[in-house]
């Protein structure tokens, strides 16, 4: 996987990158692009902020450790449907990391020194806008997923695939076969979700003996798309800014 800014096709998609041409070489001069294997830890939740990164090409999920001892997966993102994304915008005013960061798919991302990111807040103000629009957009994205919260488990877990199917289609470009496979680990649901595995294996099962999805093994067919948006009512759901979530 191979990424170059100036050719990007989702340059002028993304807030972050409407930048001047002298703005734009500033900023692409403090920063640096990796690469990433799958399932690959990009950062931890607790390190020290050094860098900033910012998600271009290939999947992740950024997850926290709970109070409880257990795993919360907060959001899943595809550089498709969300390009050039902070991965941790809380860590910009913060000392440390506020999630892990753990690539689903090979990945490159955008590394650039806190420092010089810190600079250019400072002294561009059309970067600072662009940088408080990504702020704003993300907090309205916490709100409604406090929203999908309060629904009933079965309605959550159908809209999660709903959501990986449609940002599945949207990263292939169009279907050109049916029906729709999708693809995430059922702990992974769970932890997204806030529910045990074994919730999400049985309402799974349950889509399955209604013919809305076929299961095999980690992946799954959804069979019957729209019988399964009337069943649960949905719209993709907020809490995965997922270009592909997995």
């Amino acid at each position: 996987m191979t990424h170059n800014c100036d050719d990007c096709r989702n340059r002028n998609l993304t807030s972050l990158c409407l930048l001047e041409a002298s703005e734009w070489a500033s900023f692409v001069k403090g920063r640096t692009l990796r690469q990433f294997r799958a399932r690959e830890v990009v950062f931890h939740e607790g390190m020290p902020t050094s860098t900033v990164y910012i998600l271009c090409g290939g999947r992740v999920k950024l997850s926290l450790n709970t109070p409880r001892g257990t795993t919360r997966i907060v959001k899943l993102l595809s550089a498709r449907s969300s390009p050039c994304e902070i991965l941790d915008k809380a860590a910009l005013e913060r000392s440390v990391y506020s999630f892990t960061c753990e690539t689903l798919t090979e990945a490159q991302i955008a590394c650039i020194d806190r420092t010089h990111f810190t600079w250019l807040l400072q002294h561009n103000h059309r970067f600072t806008l662009l940088v408080l629009n990504a702020l704003i957009a993300e907090a309205m994205s916490h709100l409604d997923a406090l929203r999908e919260q309060c629904l009933p488990a079965r309605q959550r877990v159908g809209r999660v695939l709903i959501a990986l199917s449609e940002n599945s289609e949207k990263e292939q470009g169009g279907w050109s076969h049916s029906p729709r496979a999708v693809s995430l680990r059922r702990q992974e649901m769970a932890d997204l979700l806030g529910i045990t595995r074994e919730t999400v294996a049985r309402i799974l099962s349950s889509f399955q003996r209604e013919g809305l999805i076929a299961l095999h093994g980690r992946r799954c067919e959804i069979l019957a798309l729209d019988r399964l948006r009337r069943l649960i009512g949905a719209t993709a759901p907020s809490v995965m800014e997922i270009t592909s979530r997995v």
